[in-house]
């Protein structure tokens, strides 16, 4: 079964909360909203399920399904995570320590998946994302984030990305491109 770490559903749950409109109990039917309602626990694996269905609404509703409002969502909880975690000591490593560091981050947040790098030059990789949900493109676009905000931490420069593959196009596979100066 496909799971998710506690820490990347609660952003969710806090998200749906906080909105004191109603709009989510006409979005999430009873279980989901069960979940919204417990007690999130960041080290705690959860049902992938959940994870799907309530970034789903929260994208719908609080970024209007604009996946570079999502983009940005990831990048900037990447950015706050890193600095946090590592306290600025992830500047200026090397691009094959950067990417030892982020697969063991996604192995620690999702129980499936698989990323795998190739590195084009010395400013320029390609990331090929397998084994994920290849329909759910939000998901996509704040993994997108993740890696531009990751990988400029860990090299100290700004990261750009650009899809060249889209699994939720019909290919089999997403490739994300990333350059760096």
């Amino acid at each position: 079964m496909r799971k998710v770490k506690g820490a990347l559903l609660k952003n969710f749950v806090i998200i749906i909360r906080s909105n004191k409109t109603g709009i989510y109990n006409n979005i999430l039917n009873e279980e989901e909203k069960e979940i919204v309602n417990q007690q999130i626990l960041d080290a705690i694996w959860y049902p992938y399920d959940y994870y799907k269905s309530l970034f789903s609404a929260v994208a719908k509703i609080e970024a209007e399904g604009d996946p570079k409002k999502i983009e940005e969502w990831g990048f900037n909880y990447a950015k706050q995570a890193v600095d946090r975690i590592h306290k600025g000591t992830a500047r200026k490593r090397s691009l094959r320590h950067a990417i030892t560091s982020y697969n063991a981050l996604i192995k620690m947040w999702f129980n499936f998946g698989v990323l795998k790098e190739n590195i084009i030059s010395d400013n320029e990789m390609n990331v090929e994302i397998t084994e994920f949900d290849n329909e759910f493109d939000f998901h996509y676009y704040i993994l997108m984030g993740w890696l531009r905000a990751f990988y400029g931490s860990y090299l100290d420069t700004s990261v750009s990305g650009k899809f060249l593959q889209k699994s939720w196009e019909g290919y089999g596979n997403t490739i994300i491109n990333l350059t760096w100066n």
